[in-house]
């Protein structure tokens, strides 16, 4: 067999990440032939080659054959709103390869159309370059505005390669230089101030929960209750970020939203949703 990446061939297993294999090849954690792996990019025979990790040894499967007790109630789809189907029936690990595969076509067809979106992009969104300059050099901890999207962040990391790192709520992103506008605290005090009065005016709910770093039992009261809100407010959808990690979350998760009555069907994240790390449910 021709021979493939390391971090391709044990990510292919639905068992870790490539960033994860990256990090355990780093850590000495991984060994091919009963030697410690030189780097994630080293071409293997998956086949022939005996692959160790974390101490247990990985079976390399090119496919995979599945006999199935179809119960009533099932689709024999791979997907459908309206339902449980047969992948619901798979262990998680074939769930995780799927979601890979599945990912990787939303890669596919979002690259494709990337610049089509851009240039018909909603022109109000458009700002014209202000030939703004930095008054002084950035430092960690920095509010500043995104002047694209007209939203705050703070500064996460020092600057590199005229970019930098920045947190938004729970996203971060790494941002061009001449993106960023350096935010005095009074300007800020005022912002906050008119997002204080605008909530009590306006009441809002969020579309999305971050229970990531709880326990399970924490984690499913807090969900309850957001499902709760969500419900009464009549939000078609949900996203809950529970994480990629070991997976004991996820699984908790999405055992508990088949039990419950607000909602309607789930799904793992795509590619720009969170993948792996998030669950999509849709509500009644």
């Amino acid at each position: 067999m021709e021979k493939q990446r390391l971090d391709k061939i044990i990510a292919s297993t639905g068992k870790f990440s490539r960033r994860e294999v990256k990090s355990l090849v780093r850590q000495g954690l991984v060994l091919v032939d009963g030697r410690l792996a030189a780097s994630p990019e080293e071409k293997v025979d998956p086949e022939s080659s005996e692959l160790m990790v974390q101490g247990e040894v990985l079976t390399y499967r090119r496919y995979t054959w599945v006999m199935l007790n179809k119960p009533a109630g099932y689709l024999s789809a791979t997907e459908d709103g309206r339902g449980k189907t047969v992948l619901d029936l798979l262990p998680e690990e074939l769930r995780r390869q799927k979601n890979k595969q599945l990912s990787a076509e939303q890669k596919a067809r979002l690259r494709s159309g990337m610049r089509e979106l851009e240039s018909s992009a909603d022109p109000v969104r458009k700002r014209r370059d202000d030939h703004y300059t930095l008054p002084r050099p950035l430092v960690v901890g920095d509010e500043v505005l995104l002047y694209d999207i007209d939203k705050s962040a703070t500064v996460l990391e020092l600057p590199k390669d005229d970019t930098v790192l920045v947190q938004a709520g729970i996203i971060k992103t790494r941002v061009p230089l001449s993106n960023v506008r350096l935010v005095s605290k009074r300007q800020l005090k005022k912002q906050q101030g008119r997002s204080v009065t605008k909530s009590v005016s306006t009441p809002e709910i969020s579309t999305s929960l971050d229970i990531r770093g709880q326990n399970v039992e924490e984690a499913l009261m807090e969900v309850d209750a957001f499902l709760d809100r969500a419900s009464r407010m009549h939000l078609p959808l949900v996203t809950i970020i529970h994480g990629k990690g070991t997976g004991v979350l996820r699984s908790a998760v999405q055992q508990h939203l088949r039990r419950c009555s607000q909602v309607k069907s789930f799904r793992l994240g795509v590619y720009g949703e969170g993948e792996n790390g998030v669950t999509i449910a849709e509500l009644k």
